[in-house]
């Protein structure tokens, strides 16, 4: 399951073919952004607005049975999503506000409750990005112009960092055999610099760490 600029789709690894499944009404300067698979399989994926300046997103979450909901609405940029361990907690990204939604969650209904509270990266070089939690329930937050991905307590004590060669540092998520290398993708910023095919920013980056990471989910919705 994939998302495409304003659809959810089927993509056959197979094949390579498309088949949309959900669209989402929206202006045509949204497009989807980051998305992941809750502990129940639901798949979670927020919008942005291209010219990144007014909150025209939305955070939608697709069902096992195909129903498509909007949980968050006024997004910005729609970005890092993760879930505690114990799956009591969900955490969003809005990235041009800094700051990390800490959200109530039933993991059986999939549904959430905001009770304001959030973690404030404001003082941090760069915006908040993609995000993953490791097994001690911590969050791993990659800094888009920040050139590191930070450790962070839930309660919102930053505790570590990882230096990335990279500014535009966009998502990580944990993988191995062991599930402790940190997998850490960047981005060249075609937008505000000319495209360029040397240098750092854009590659794919790795560290082992001593922490494993909480395990992803896939998808649990039947397709015809």
């Amino acid at each position: 399951m994939v998302t495409l600029k304003q659809s959810f789709a089927v993509l056959d690894l197979n094949s390579g073919s498309l088949s949309k499944v959900k669209e989402i009404r929206a202006s045509d300067r949204v497009r989807f952004n980051d998305g992941k698979c809750d502990p129940r399989g639901r798949f979670w994926a927020g919008t942005m607005d291209m010219e990144e300046r007014e909150p025209l997103g939305s955070l939608y979450v697709l069902g096992s049975d195909m129903s498509l909901r909007g949980v968050v609405e006024k997004v910005t940029v729609s970005n890092g999503i993760g879930w505690s361990p114990d799956h009591s907690e969900m955490y969003y990204i809005d990235s041009p506000t800094r700051r990390i939604m800490v959200l109530d969650y039933d993991v059986d209904t999939g549904q959430v409750k905001d009770r304001g509270r959030r973690i404030d990266l404001s003082s941090y070089p760069g915006v908040p990005d993609g995000m993953t939690v490791d097994s001690e329930g911590k969050l791993w937050v990659a800094l888009w112009g920040g050139n590191r991905v930070l450790r962070i307590e839930p309660s919102g004590r930053v505790i570590g960092e990882v230096k990335v060669p990279a500014l535009h540092v966009t998502s990580c998520v944990f993988g191995g055999a062991r599930l402790n290398t940190l997998f850490i993708t960047t981005a060249q910023d075609d937008v505000n610099s000319p495209a360029k095919t040397e240098g750092p920013d854009g590659r794919l980056f790795m560290i082992d760490l001593e922490v494993p990471g909480a395990p992803t989910y896939p998808f649990s919705g039947r397709v015809a």
